[in-house]
């Protein structure tokens, strides 16, 4: 009987599986069909069978330094259980080859640039792969919405898309994207940055493409893929250390109200997003003030900061604070600041007990 049970428990050896033209990759949770011709790539939950797809059209080109280029494979995928291996070579650029792969772990699907080779004649500065969806959802997906965002001076505003009707003739850049179904929702990542970045792409707010076109039988259907990746930086001696990257995270309903929407891509995008540094203290910091003097003068002398952090303290019960002291250690000489100190750092004595202090403070020894 121990025998028995053991076998069902085992988890049963994965390999690689057809789907349809595609080859399949899988993990416990996730079972990825990719294309034989591009590193392209659909959706299907084991659980339930749902789907939700990615790219839905062959990819012919990608785009090299601004420019497009004629793309082709140089031999079959390499695929595995878990990996599918592509090599992208550029018929009109002779020696300059990408190795990309496709890998599936859990709920996460990474496309990752492994390797770049360049020549003397053509250096690789910049790479863009124009409508290479990584997720997308159509009119006649039931329940399909998308939901986008960009960093907004006055505050993050997500544009929710109520289903899919109208096609548009230009993409639209996004800071963060989320598309999902009645059943399956799903989150981007990527490390995009733009070598030149300006206008549309200024201010991280491209990040993320995102179209929505109408196809043949006259569904509409809005696909979202990586904004651009800088390899090597205008001028630039040397490449990038990090390499291109993005991924997907595909989920059923995650926060338990029996619904599937942009809340439940959300919440598993925390299993991919970039954390960013310091992010982790930021619930620490629900208040953020900075005094301004000039050798402990001007407006906020040290100890009235000391002061100020007391009674903020005081009066919100404790909430963490976030006090930047910006100071110069001489005047304002025609309109421009001539020399900076370092506030707490390198400030006199008061700024240093000032410093002391307000650690105290935060600690709740006020």
């Amino acid at each position: 009987m121990r025998r028995v049970h053991q076998r069902l428990l085992r988890r049963p050896r994965l390999a690689p599986t057809r789907a349809g033209d595609g080859v399949a990759i899988t993990s416990g949770a996730l079972s990825v069909s990719v294309a034989k011709d591009f590193p392209r790539v659909s959706y299907t939950d084991r659980a339930s069978g749902a789907r939700l797809l990615g790219s839905t059209s062959p990819a012919t080109e990608v785009t090299l330094n601004g420019k497009a280029h004629k793309v082709g494979l140089k031999a079959a995928p390499e695929v595995t259980a878990h990996r599918a291996a592509y090599t992208l070579v550029f018929p009109r650029l002779p020696g300059v080859e990408i190795d990309a792969a496709l890998e599936v772990a859990g709920r996460a699907t990474t496309f990752r640039v492994t390797a770049l080779r360049d020549t003397e004649a053509f250096r690789l500065g910049t790479l863009d792969i124009p409508g290479h969806d990584l997720i997308s959802v159509g009119s006649t997906d039931a329940g399909a919405e998308t939901a986008f965002t960009r960093l907004d001076p006055h505050g993050g505003r997500v544009r929710q898309g109520h289903g899919i009707h109208r096609a548009r003739r230009v993409p639209g850049g996004a800071t963060y994207a989320i598309a999902n179904t009645g059943s399956l929702a799903a989150a981007v990542e990527s490390n995009s940055t733009y070598d030149k970045p300006s206008g549309a792409t200024g201010g991280d707010n491209a990040r993320f493409w995102h179209q929505a076109r109408k196809g043949a039988d006259g569904s509409v259907r809005v696909g979202v893929w990586s904004g651009q990746w800088t390899y090597r930086g205008d001028g630039a001696p040397a490449p990038e250390k990090a390499l291109p990257w993005a991924k997907v995270v595909v989920t059923p309903d995650g926060n338990g109200d029996k619904a599937v929407d942009w809340q439940d891509g959300f919440v598993a995008f925390h299993d991919i997003g970039i954390k960013v540094k310091g992010g982790d203290k930021t619930p620490d910091r629900v208040i953020t003030h900075i005094p301004y003097n000039f050798a402990s003068q001007a407006t906020h002398p040290f100890l009235r900061t000391l002061d100020d952090v007391k009674r903020i303290s005081l009066s919100t019960d404790g909430l963490g604070q976030l006090s930047i002291l910006k100071g110069y250690s001489t005047t304002v000489v025609s309109l421009r600041i001539t020399a900076h100190g370092r506030g707490c750092v390198s400030a006199p004595r008061s700024a240093r007990l000032c410093q002391m202090k307000c650690l105290n403070v935060r600690r709740g020894n006020a």
